[in-house]
């Protein structure tokens, strides 16, 4: 599963740049994609017209949180990437503190590269939570 936030600062390439990572969202043959925000819509569309089954664009962190309880299964991972601006470790924390079910996953967390090098497995950091 991946839950991407919009790319800031991006300028006069944003809009391209956000449907790239849609189309590396379906060539990685990822199951789901939960973007949050403006851009990600993008993203979102994108994937969706790539061939991604499970695509959900949301409006809020809170949305985003509601949607990835609903489809999270024991052992999925999960890649979150946003622009730090787009505090996505709202939606990680609400999962972690906010859930009532137990779950082993584990979570991808790019603090050094981009989402590119994050489907490409560099930069990353894992974790799992039970």
């Amino acid at each position: 599963i991946a839950v991407l936030g919009d790319m800031l600062e991006l300028g006069s390439v944003s809009v391209e740049a956000h449907k790239n990572i849609g189309k590396l969202v379906a060539a990685q043959k990822i199951d789901a994609l939960i973007t949050f925000g403006d851009m990600a819509a993008h993203i979102a569309q994108e994937a969706r017209t790539d061939g991604v089954k499970w695509v959900y664009n949301c409006n809020s962190h809170a949305e985003a949180g509601t949607v990835l309880k609903k489809i999270l299964q024991p052992d999925d991972t999960i890649l979150f990437k946003g622009s730090r601006g787009m505090q996505m470790e709202k939606i990680i924390d609400d999962l972690i503190f906010g859930r009532n079910q137990f779950y082993y996953v584990s979570f991808i967390l790019s603090d050094t590269g981009g989402a590119a090098d994050c489907f490409n497995q560099r930069s990353c950091a894992y974790s799992n939570i039970t």
